[in-house]
């Protein structure tokens, strides 16, 4: 029973009866101590042997009802442990319950794994859709899209209720004696018992976290965000990651209780710092007929960085740096206190390299190797029911056909038939346009093709 707090009236019983029984012990093993000084002690005055003989005796008697409580404490262990299961609301995990009396039992909790993908480059402009990808992929990992993701992983009371009573009837049936199965199922019928009840308990969230990083304020926000609904539902998160979890994704994946890498071949780390800026040299600048004129407001309003006509002065570069390098630290600190005294060699680990999965465990920037299918069932056990929270953002639903037919519209130029004054040709009427629009549109013709050939 996970919390110790909310015992069963039965499980405080047998505790009570263990816990005198225990003491009950403890005075027999000092009365047996007493008695085999007793029998030394006339030995070595060399009593008669009928006064021997009794202390002896009563040596045998004490040991014999010492042998006595142990047999009983034995039993009662059993009966303790099996109601430690229950809760006091009769709560029962589905991984132990053959281990109880299914009499006691009112409801069958699943322990529930909730799975959040998180995958791409951090970055808070939120352009993952048909107007800022003509594919649509995937939007950007930040706060306006995963915020609300994530409050819904954590919240206990979001559950995919349809997933949690079949997982829960199928391990039922498959844990049950048939006896007590077909019992549970008369006992009901005849009205000498309830129902049991089926309920699911998330006992962890995994972000599975993909990323190459992006913006360090999007990848602390989206960190925290894990920690605080952690904290606030009481559930633990365990991260993941597959393709790699560098920079900005590291950022968010060591906010993780532990930190896994599904493959042995995962890179992770790169706690470090970069950006850049253009600008045009001096003959580039002075071939150019563009002049930009800026008006500010304030000496440090705009940088000379942010003008590529512009030489970048001095001072500029070295608060560029400082920039950079305040980043940098406030990445170090938030890596620490995450990972604490897990990190080893803050030198190495903090250098900016991404480690493959030896050296980030040496340096204790992950706690293993594995995927969250094996190893979520090593720490919660075998009957755990685990999904995947759909992440998918309902403007990525594109209708391809629709778009296809616009780009096509725009690619392909009107043609007048001559023999039909205002006839307009169509894309499969005319093979030059019908080439022409597939060496312009490659990509999604190899993507697909069927599309394309629909009229």
């Amino acid at each position: 029973m996970t919390d110790q707090t909310n015992k069963s009236e039965k499980f405080i019983a047998y505790e009570t009866a263990v816990a005198q029984l225990k003491a009950q012990r403890a005075e027999l093993v000092q009365m047996r101590t007493v008695a085999k000084g007793q029998v030394t002690r006339f030995t070595n005055q060399k009593q008669s042997k009928a006064v021997i003989k009794m202390a002896s005796d009563r040596v045998d008697d004490v040991q014999y009802e010492i042998e006595l409580t142990d047999q009983e404490l034995e039993s009662l262990s059993v009966l303790l442990a099996q109601a430690s299961l229950i809760d006091a609301e009769g709560s029962v995990s589905v991984e132990h319950v053959n281990l109880v009396d299914i009499d006691d039992v009112k409801q069958v909790v699943v322990p529930v794994v909730v799975v959040l993908p998180m995958h791409g480059e951090i970055k808070s402009e939120y352009t993952g859709t048909a107007a800022g990808s003509s594919l649509a992929v995937t939007p950007y990992l930040n706060m306006e899209k995963y915020a609300e993701l994530i409050e819904i992983a954590f919240d206990i009371t979001q559950l995919d209720d349809e997933l949690v009573l079949e997982r829960g009837l199928a391990l039922l049936e498959e844990k049950l004696s048939p006896q007590v199965h077909d019992k549970l199922i008369l006992d009901v019928k005849n009205g000498l018992r309830k129902p049991l009840k089926i309920m699911g308990k998330k006992v962890a969230v995994v972000p599975h976290i993909d990323s190459p990083g992006g913006s360090p304020s999007e990848s602390y926000n989206l960190g925290m965000k894990l920690v605080r609904e952690s904290n606030k539902s009481k559930v633990p998160f365990y991260t993941f990651t597959s393709n790699g979890a560098n920079s900005g994704g590291y950022m968010i994946g060591c906010t993780g209780d532990k930190v896994f890498v599904t493959t042995p071949f995962t890179t992770c780390g790169c706690i470090g710092v970069v950006s850049g800026y253009t600008e045009l040299t001096e003959r580039g600048r002075n071939r150019s007929d563009i002049v930009e004129r800026i008006v500010t407001s304030g000496d440090e309003k705009r940088s000379t960085m942010d003008d590529v006509y512009t030489e970048t002065s001095p001072e500029d570069l070295a608060r560029f740096k400082e920039e950079l390098a305040y980043i940098h630290e406030g990445f170090k600190q938030h890596v620490s206190a995450m990972r604490g005294d897990k990190i080893t060699d803050t030198k190495r680990a903090y250098s900016g390299k991404s480690f493959q999965v030896s050296e980030a465990i040496e340096l204790g920037l992950i706690d293993g190797v594995g995927h969250y299918e094996e190893v979520l069932p090593q720490m919660f056990g075998d009957s755990i029911l685990m999904y995947n929270l759909d992440v998918t953002d309902p403007s990525l639903k594109v209708d391809y056909e629709g778009m296809f037919e616009a780009q096509r519209k725009a690619a392909v130029p009107q043609k007048k038939a001559a023999s039909a004054p205002g006839a307009v040709a169509t894309l499969v009427d005319d093979p030059v346009l019908l080439k022409r629009f597939f060496a312009a549109n490659i990509q999604c013709v190899k993507s697909t093709p069927e599309i394309l050939l629909k009229k």
